[in-house]
C-alpha cells in the first residue's frame, strides 16, 4: 500500500483550475521530488496534502485512509509534517523551544527535551541550542524546521523549496539528513523545487506538473531528459538551465 496517494485530485479558485486530475503515489521510505514551471500548482498542491486547501475533487489517502479536508493541525496528529520556502520559525524562542512548541503531550519532560537535543545535534546546530532564532542564518533556520518536522516523528513531510537561497554546506547536511532518515526511518518527503540538479540526485522517483496537470513522471534521470518537460523549462536542457537549477 502506498504511503501517499492521490486519486484525480482537482482545486478550483474561482474560474480558475489549479489542480486539474493530479493523480500519483509514493511508497513509505521515498523521496518524491516535484518540479514544474511557476503556476504549475506546486504548491497548491502541497496546500491540498496540508490541509490548507481542500480540494474540489478528488480523493488523498495516507496509507489508504481518505485524509483531504481535515485541518493541519489533525494532519499533524496523523503524521504529516511540513516546512517552508521561507521558513517560519518562532524568532524570540530559542532553537530548543522552537522544536519543542510542536509536541504537544511531549511537552518539557526528559524525553521531549532529549529527543529535540538530538535532531538539533543531527542537523549541526546543537551547538546553538539556546540561540534565539533571529540569531541564525537564513540556511539555519530551514535546518531548524526541518528538525522540528522530525519532532513528531513524522510518515510524511511536504517540504517546499528547501534547498533555495541557502549555502551549499547546509544543502548537502539537508539533502543528506533527508535521505538517511527516508533510509533508516521509513520516512516519505513530498520535495518541490527548482533546484532541478539537486533534486534528481536526491529523488527516488520525480513528477513534473504543468497548468495544474502530471505532465511525466518515474525515475529522475528519464524525467529530467523528456522533451515535454524540457520544453516546460524554458527550451533549455534542466541541468543547464540557470532559472531552473538556481
Amino acid at each position: 500500500m502506498p504511503r501517499l496517494e492521490l486519486k484525480g485530485v482537482h482545486k478550483r479558485f474561482g474560474g480558475a483550475m489549479v489542480l486539474d486530475g493530479v493523480s500519483f503515489s509514493v511508497d513509505a521510505g521515498r523521496v518524491l521530488g516535484v518540479i514544474g514551471p511557476n503556476g504549475s500548482g506546486k504548491t497548491t498542491m502541497i496546500n491540498v496534502l496540508n490541509g490548507v486547501h481542500r480540494p474540489t475533487k478528488g480523493e488523498v489517502l495516507l496509507e489508504g485512509t481518505r485524509i483531504d479536508g481535515r485541518s493541519p493541525h489533525s494532519l499533524l496528529r496523523l503524521g504529516i509534517g511540513r516546512t517552508f520556502q521561507n521558513p517560519r520559525v518562532f524568532q524570540s524562542l530559542t532553537l530548543l523551544d522552537n522544536l519543542l512548541m510542536v509536541t504537544e503531550g511531549m511537552g518539557r519532560d526528559g524525553g521531549g527535551i532529549d529527543r529535540a537535543l538530538g535532531l538539533l545535534e543531527l542537523v549541526g546546530l546543537a551547538g546553538h541550542a539556546g540561540t534565539l532564532a533571529s540569531e541564525v542564518s537564513g540556511g539555519q533556520k530551514k535546518l531548524v524546521e526541518f528538525a522540528r518536522a522530525l519532532m513528531t516523528s513524522p510518515r510524511l513531510v511536504l517540504m517546499d523549496e528547501p534547498f533555495a537561497g541557502i549555502h551549499p554546506e547546509i544543502k548537502a547536511v539537508l539533502m543528506a539528513r533527508i535521505r538517511a532518515s527516508c533510509d533508516e526511518s521509513g520516512i516519505t518527503y513530498l520535495v518541490v523545487s527548482h533546484e532541478v540538479s539537486e533534486l534528481v540526485d536526491l529523488s527516488d522517483e520525480l513528477l513534473c506538473l504543468a497548468e495544474g496537470r502530471v505532465l511525466a513522471s518515474g525515475d529522475p534521470r528519464q524525467v529530467s531528459s523528456q522533451p515535454e518537460v524540457i520544453e516546460a523549462y524554458l527550451g533549455q536542457p534542466l541541468a543547464s538551465n540557470p532559472a531552473v537549477a538556481g
